[in-house]
This record gives structure tokens, C-alpha cells and sequence, in this order.
């Protein structure tokens, strides 16, 4: 199957304007802009060409080309298969205002081409919309035997949500996929469904132990996103933070961070990991920490060592923590004091915030 991706877009703008430039036309003369009405009205030109570029071109408008919907919708059925395909990714890039084309786009999944079925599947997780309509019919379509297919209608899954729960069970099955991409895709979407979805939690824990990097990855941020009900997650996160790994330890933290006070077990971990050499780390284990609260005062000191780093994200969140641990006494005043004055006018707001929030 040809991989599809809205890079198809650009494309065939560069053919057009290729095409254009051949042309022995005065320089001088430039080709009037058309209006959203005028292509539209190219959408139903006898020139397939002409109906390319005008679906391309719409589709770069993207949600102000509402008005076109309908006339898109016509194009679903065209005899021209590009055609087809282009003009449901323009209706994906219209987004959600696009909720009208639900039906037609799940009678195109059936359609002869793949193209057409994949870019039919984009388009119904980008509009997201009408989910009990959209959900049942891709669900369906997860028995394809088509990998680039699955992936894509995973992805698609993903896009709605807690709307998309019923994908739950289907969705787990495809974290033991042999096809990588298709596993990380299954991680993501059960972790974009999020809490609804916590049946999962086991599998994702078990994937943090994946060989694969990406897996272990993408296994993490999902738990992250699952939030506190992913509680029993923390050992195995915790394990991950001390991993050789730098990527490994960052998005532990990082999940441990989305899960918040569940994870109070992980303060000495994440206390530990504010001394690490990487500073997307220490960022994230001080976010951790202050998500974490009240409980990680045991914390503070060591969070207070990176208040004077140079780089304003980890400031910042030094800042959060602080405030959102809720210590007062003499050190954190004087750091909070300090950082209101910062020269990064976002930590200068956050320090104000903590200061209000420790009612100073």
C-alpha cells in the first residue's frame, strides 16, 4: 500500500506550480488568487488535474473552508481514485465542522483502493466527531490484514478519546503485535482513551520491559496519561527512572508526573533524579515532585539546588513545585523572591503564583 500522508498536500502544489513555470506566459503577468467559491466550483471540472488542485488547495485552508464540505462529499464518490483520496484528507484537515461527511467517509472504508479506505480512515479520526457512528465502523476495520491500514485506523481510535472505550479490549490485543509500529500505535491510542481505558494498565507495564526502546517509551507516556488510575504502575516506573537509559528515565518521570499524588511512593526516586545530568530530566522530575504535592516536602532542598540553572523551563518549574509542595520557610522565600524578578517573564509569573499560594 502507498503510505498517504498529508505531505501529498505539498506535493501537488510543486507539480502545479511546476507545471505553471512551463508555461510561456510574460513574467510580469502573475495568475489571479481565486476566491473559496471559484474552487469549489474547480471541484467539479472535467480536468482531473483541476480537481486535484483545487481539493489541495482547500484542504490548506483547512477549517475557514467549511463552505466546501458538501461539495467534497461529491468528490468521496469520484470516478478518479486520487481523487477519491484527496478529497478525504481535505475533510480531515476541515476538522471537526466536517462531522456531516461521517457517513459517506465510513461507505468510502469500504472503498477498491486502499488510498482511499487510509485516507478515509485519517479523515475520521481528524474529524473525530459522530462516534458512534465512527468508532464501531473502524473497529471493525482493525481486522484488515493490511498493517500500514491498522496503524493508521489505531491512530484514528486514538483521536476520540474516551470515545473510543469500546476499542479498549481490541486495541490491548494489538500491544503484543509483532509489527512495532503497529504496538506503539496500540500504547498511544490506549493512552490518548486514557483512564477508561485502564484495563490496559498491566500490558503497558509489562511493555516498560520491551527491548525496543520506542515501546518502552511509548509504554510509559501512556501510563502517564492514564493519570492516577495507573497507581500500580509506580514500582515499575520507578525501576525505569534508574535505567541507563536517558530516555527511559525521562519518560518515567514524565508518567510519574501524569499520575501525580498516586505516585508519592516514587519521591525518593524522583528526589534522586534531581541531581541527574540531563536537564530535560531534572524538568521533569521537579514537574513530577510538585504534581506529586504537599507530601514531597522532603524534596525541597534538593529542588531548591536547581533554581539558579540556567535554563529558563527548569526554573519554571521550580517555581511550580515550590508552590504546589506548599513549603514555607526562609529558603523557598528567598528563591520564590528571587525568581519573581526572573528575566523569563513565565517564571516571573509562575514565582508570583507560588508566593500567593504560600500566601505571601
Amino acid at each position: 500500500m502507498k503510505t498517504l500522508t498529508l505531505l501529498i498536500f505539498a506535493a501537488l502544489s510543486v507539480s502545479c506550480a511546476s507545471a505553471v513555470s512551463k508555461q510561456r506566459a510574460p513574467k510580469t503577468v502573475e495568475k489571479p488568487e481565486r476566491t473559496l467559491p471559484q474552487w469549489i466550483e474547480r471541484l467539479s471540472d472535467k480536468d482531473e488535474k483541476v480537481r486535484l488542485e483545487a481539493i489541495a488547495t482547500i484542504g490548506f485552508i483547512g477549517a475557514k473552508a467549511a463552505q466546501a464540505i458538501p461539495a467534497l462529499i461529491e468528490r468521496l464518490s469520484d470516478k478518479d481514485e486520487k481523487v477519491r483520496s484527496f478529497a478525504a484528507i481535505a475533510l480531515g484537515k476541515i476538522g471537526s465542522k466536517s462531522a456531516s461527511a461521517v457517513p459517506a467517509l465510513i461507505t468510502t472504508l469500504k472503498d477498491e483502493s486502499d488510498d482511499v479506505r487510509q485516507s478515509s480512515t485519517y479523515a475520521l479520526g481528524a474529524i473525530a466527531s459522530n462516534a458512534e457512528q465512527s468508532v464501531p465502523a473502524l473497529i471493525k476495520q482493525l481486522n484488515d490484514k493490511s498493517a500500514t491500514l491498522k496503524r493508521a485506523t489505531i491512530i484514528s481510535l486514538g483521536r476520540f478519546g474516551a470515545k473510543a472505550k469500546t476499542a479498549s479490549s481490541k486495541l490491548i490485543e494489538f500491544l503484543k503485535d509483532k509489527n512495532e509500529k503497529v504496538c506503539a500505535a496500540a500504547a498511544s491510542s490506549l493512552g490518548q482513551i486514557g483512564p477508561a481505558a485502564k484495563e490496559a494498565i498491566p500490558d503497558l507495564i509489562a511493555l516498560l520491559k520491551d527491548p525496543r526502546e520506542r515501546l518502552r517509551r511509548q509504554a510509559a507516556i501512556a501510563l502517564g496519561e492514564m493519570g492516577e488510575a495507573a497507581k500500580e504502575a509506580v514500582p515499575a516506573l520507578m525501576k525505569a527512572l534508574a535505567s541507563i537509559d536517558e530516555a527511559d528515565r525521562y519518560e518515567a518521570a514524565s508518567a510519574l508526573a501524569g499520575i501525580g499524588r498516586s505516585a508519592e511512593a516514587a519521591i525518593p526516586a524522583l528526589t534522586h533524579a534531581l541531581a541527574d545530568k540531563s536537564e530535560d530530566l531534572r524538568m521533569a522530575a521537579t514537574y513530577a515532585l510538585g504534581r506529586i504535592g504537599p507530601k514531597a516536602k522532603v524534596a525541597v532542598p534538593s529542588i531548591l539546588k536547581n533554581a539558579k540553572s540556567k535554563n529558563d523551563e527548569l526554573r519554571y518549574f521550580v517555581a511550580f513545585a515550590l508552590g504546589e509542595i506548599g513549603l514555607k520557610n526562609n529558603a523557598v522565600m528567598t528563591v520564590l523572591k528571587r525568581l519573581k524578578t526572573d528575566r523569563n517573564r513565565d517564571v516571573r509569573i509562575r514565582a508570583e503564583k507560588a508566593l500567593k499560594a504560600l500566601g505571601a
